[in-house]
C-alpha cells in the first residue's frame, strides 16, 4: 500500500465523478476513466492491519454440506468478549467442520468473480465485528481486499471494500479492533505460490460444484463506486458536488431524508469542503425544496 498515491488518485477518481454527477460524461465513462485512474496510478487501498495467515494447511477442499444461509436470518448482536492473548488460528476448507462456537460464513461468503481467503472475528468496546478478506478470480492477478469491519448481521451482504475508506470513523475503529480467530478457507501460499497452485485451486472449487462464477471479472474500484452511487442516488440525481457526497457518505447521510437530521452549521464544520462548495450545496438543495435548519453542530 502507498498512501501517497492512494491521495494523489483520489483527487482525479472524484473529479471524474463529479464529471458523472453533473452530467457531462456517461456512467459507462466514468467507470473507465476510474479504473484507467485507478491501474495508471495504483498505490492499492487502506487495508486493515494484522496477519491473516499462520497454519499449515491440507491443500483440497470438499463441497460445503452444512445449511444454506438465508437472506432472512438476523442473528443477535453478541455481548464484547475479551480478546484472547493469542488470536485462534483456524483451517476449515468448504465441508470441514468449524470449531465450537466459531460462525461459519462459507457459504455466505461467496460471491462471483472472487475466491473467499479467509475472515476473522473482531472485538472491542464497541461491539463485535467480522472482516472478510477476497482474491479476484476472473483475472491474471491476485488483487485481494477485505471488506473492513462489519456486523454480523451483515455478514451475508457483505462485499470487499464495504466499510474501508479514508473515512476517521472507520480509522477510528480499527485502531481499537482485536482478532480473536481467523477462519483460514483457502490453502495457506495460494496467495503467494506459483499462479498454477491458484488457478487450481480455483478449478477444485468449480469441480467441487461450487455456485459462483469464478471467471466473472471483479474491479474492486468500480463495484465500490458503483454501490457508492446507488446508495446516494437521491444525492446523487440533485447534482450534489462529489466532494460533498462523499464527505455525507462518510456521516451515513444518504437521502433526503437523511438530511434532515443535518444543520446548515454542521454542514459548514464538515472539513475540507470550504464555503464555495458549501453555499453552492445549500443553493442546490433549496433549489430542489430542501432547506437545512440552524441548529447545534454534531458533526465534525
Amino acid at each position: 500500500m502507498d498512501v501517497e498515491k492512494i491521495r494523489v488518485r483520489q483527487d482525479p477518481e472524484r473529479m471524474v465523478i463529479n464529471y458523472y454527477v453533473q452530467g457531462s460524461i456517461t456512467g459507462e465513462q466514468s467507470s473507465k476513466l476510474c479504473d484507467f485512474i485507478d491501474n495508471t496510478i495504483g498505490g492499492g487501498y487502506f487495508p486493515k492491519p494484522g496477519e491473516h495467515r499462520g497454519r499449515a494447511v491440507i491443500p483440497f477442499p470438499t463441497a460445503y454440506a452444512g445449511a444454506e444461509a438465508s437472506a432472512d436470518d438476523k442473528p443477535q448482536q453478541e455481548e464484547p468478549q475479551e480478546p484472547p492473548a493469542k488470536p485462534q488460528e483456524i483451517y476449515a476448507p468448504y465441508g470441514v467442520p468449524l470449531p465450537e462456537g466459531v460462525k461459519d460464513f462459507r457459504e455466505a461468503l461467496q460471491r462471483d468473480g472472487l475466491i473467499l481467503i479467509c475472515y476473522q472475528k473482531l472485538a472491542s468496546r464497541e461491539g463485535t465485528f467480522f472482516d472478510a478478506l477476497w482474491a479476484q478470480s476472473g483475472t491474471s492477478k491476485r488483487c485481494t481486499n477485505w471488506s473492513g469491519a462489519i456486523r454480523e448481521e451483515n455478514m451475508p451482504y457483505v462485499m470487499p471494500l464495504d466499510a474501508i475508506d479514508d473515512n476517521y470513523k472507520y480509522r477510528d475503529l480499527y485502531n481499537k479492533l482485536k482478532i480473536i480467530y481467523t477462519v483460514n478457507v483457502a490453502p495457506e501460499n495460494i496467495l503467494n505460490g506459483p499462479f498454477a497452485e491458484f488457478s487450481a485451486y480455483k478449478q477444485s472449487l468449480k469441480d467441487a460444484g461450487m455456485k459462483n462464477d469464478f471467471d466473472y471479472t471483479y474491479i474492486f474500484a468500480a463495484k465500490k463506486r458503483n454501490r457508492f452511487l446507488a446508495r446516494n442516488k437521491e444525492l446523487v440525481d440533485m447534482r450534489i458536488p462529489a466532494r460533498v457526497l462523499s464527505s455525507l457518505d462518510e456521516r451515513e447521510i444518504h437521502t433526503l431524508k437523511d438530511l434532515q437530521r443535518l444543520t446548515v452549521q454542521e454542514l459548514r464544520k464538515i472539513k475540507n469542503l470550504g464555503p464555495v462548495m458549501v453555499n453552492d450545496t445549500i443553493a442546490i438543495l433549496k433549489k430542489a425544496g430542501v432547506e437545512l435548519q440552524e441548529g447545534k453542530e454534531n458533526y465534525a
